[in-house]
């Protein structure tokens, strides 16, 4: 089954696969199992541990397919934190 991934996302993706952009890729399983599989068209930007994640960037279409890969569970954009 695909990961989730953010609707926006895919709607990017979906009209141009080129467009870079930062995400926040969670594993299903083991770290190390997910960084295994990304493309070095990915620039990983920091590794969560506790949750085991990477932050990326790169073209949105690269991210996307990372939605078919078992080692992945969600796709999300990284957004500003809100401070009030």
């Amino acid at each position: 089954m695909p990961a989730r991934i953010d609707p926006l996302m895919q709607s990017l993706a979906d009209e141009d696969p080129s467009v870079i952009m930062d995400a926040i890729i969670s594993a299903e399983g083991p770290l190390d199992a997910l960084l295994e599989r990304l493309p070095k068209s990915l620039t990983i930007r920091h590794t969560y541990h506790l949750v085991p994640g990477v932050a990326v960037c790169g073209p949105i279409g690269d991210i996307q397919a990372l939605a078919e890969l078992a080692v992945v569970r969600s796709i999300e954009p990284v957004r500003a934190v809100r401070h009030s």
